[in-house]
């Protein structure tokens, strides 16, 4: 199998006389395998000189695969194809029985700076089905007629999702749309009944650049957090209203993050990230999506939620993180990963910097009680391999004088040392008054 997607990955190389009719590419698109098959797609995406009749071969061979993975490529592959002759292929894509497919198409037409007028005709001609969809093809389906300056469809949690963030990427640049549809849109966001969706639209209607850019912390903003000393409150409660009152008494005290915790997205949802945020303007909120796969999406979510940073759990694949990046850099979210014990080595540290994230977590289990490393020597040494941020948590509070004198951490975590305290507040303030929060050098 492993030689046969070697080959179908280079087939336009290695098969060049082929012209659309050898056995080896009928072979290839017969293969029993889907990544075979799938890997076709992708080389037709990667490479702009393949033959016109080969692709079609290859299209129209796909487009019906007994496998939604195959058609979800090939779906993929169309809908950011600007090829002529390809409006059978997108209607027959829009009509599959897998919403994972649709999906797909939808995603990669609104990849592309054009929009395809006839597919967004054929989405709205079809608005009660897709209003019956799965959430994520519902606003994939609004994100695409909100960029052709169409009406969305009667559904107000899906398009809140698309039009918040169309406007956090044009906002960071990683959209651009004609300027009468931006001001559309920006319309639309002010008169928003969500006020996160208001917030994104009032600074892109702010005129000055500079206090635009001062709203958005940044990927290159986090990163330079390295060789400072900020605290992080950890808020790994169930309980929202207690989780409020912890973040405004953190708020108080002049902490620079309040993350999320796992606990609390799980017995409440994400929407506890924005019914935080609200209460505590000029705070960073970490979301602690405790998540091995779905990277991309961990961060929409947390994102649409309105969090400034998004924390990984460790032991996900190099191909989740890398789908997270890819969203990070969309909302300009930046992304923290979790380094579990059995990650703890330089090779692995280094094959995350290169998929992209801004920094490390040291996040003590607290089933593990004492029977652990020190965390401190675990940031320590994850310190001396990278020159990105690290985070850790260990069970800290004021009367931990070895977290205040050692320079192994640029972020503290502190949890149940607050968030227990039958005093938040005071514990918050002796907790700041007791960690040395001057910067030292920028290593």
């Amino acid at each position: 199998m492993e030689d046969a997607v070697f080959l179908a990955r280079h087939f336009d190389v290695l098969l060049a006389d082929d012209e659309g009719s050898s056995q080896e590419l009928n072979a290839l698109l017969a293969h029993y395998d889907w990544r075979v098959r799938a890997a076709l797609i992708e080389r037709i995406r990667e490479c702009g000189v393949i033959p016109r009749r080969s692709i079609d071969l290859i299209l129209n061979s796909l487009i019906v695969d007994r496998d939604y993975k195959v058609r979800a490529a090939v779906a993929d592959g169309v809908g950011r194809s600007s090829l002529p002759g390809l409006d059978h292929l997108r209607a027959a894509l829009l009509d599959d029985r897998n919403w994972h497919v649709r999906e797909r198409l939808l995603q990669g037409l609104s990849a592309k700076a054009a929009v395809d007028e006839s597919v967004t005709d054929m989405v709205l001609n079809s608005q009660r089905v897709w209003r019956n969809g799965p959430r994520n093809v519902r606003v994939a389906a609004q994100r695409l007629l909100f960029k052709s300056g169409k009406q969305p469809l009667q559904d107000e949690e899906s398009a809140r999702a698309a039009l918040f963030g169309l406007l956090r990427e044009i906002r960071t640049g990683a959209t651009q749309l004609p300027m009468n549809v931006q001001s559309a849109l920006v319309r639309q966001g002010v008169a928003s009944a969500d006020w996160l969706v208001r917030a994104e639209a009032n600074l892109l209607d702010q005129q000055d650049a500079a206090t635009k850019e001062a709203t958005v912390i940044g990927k290159e903003a986090f990163r330079r957090l390295r060789g400072g000393r900020a605290i992080q409150v950890a808020l790994d409660v169930r309980d929202i209203d207690h989780a409020v009152t912890v973040a405004q008494a953190a708020a108080a005290v002049g902490v620079q993050f309040v993350e999320i915790g796992d606990p609390l997205i799980k017995a409440v949802g994400v929407h506890a990230i924005s019914a935080v945020k609200q209460q505590v303007a000029g705070v960073s909120i970490v979301a602690e999506m405790m998540s091995a796969d779905w990277g991309r999406d961990q961060v929409v979510l947390a994102a649409e939620a309105g969090a400034d940073v998004v924390l990984l759990i460790g032991p996900a694949s190099i191909a989740s993180v890398s789908a997270a990046v890819e969203a990070s850099r969309r909302f300009a979210v930046p992304i923290m990963i979790d380094v579990p014990e059995g990650r703890l080595v330089q090779d692995w540290i280094r094959d995350m910097e290169r998929a992209g994230v801004d920094g490390f977590a040291v996040t003590t289990n607290i089933d593990l009680g004492v029977a652990s490393f020190h965390p401190l020597d675990q940031a320590q040494l994850i310190r001396s391999w990278t020159k990105l941020p690290v985070a850790v948590s260990g069970g800290f509070e004021p009367a931990d004088r070895e977290a205040s004198r050692r320079r192994s951490w640029d972020i503290l975590v502190v949890g149940r040392g607050v968030t227990d305290s039958l005093d938040p507040a005071l514990a918050l303030r002796d907790l700041t008054a007791s960690i040395d929060l001057t910067e030292g050098p920028r290593t």
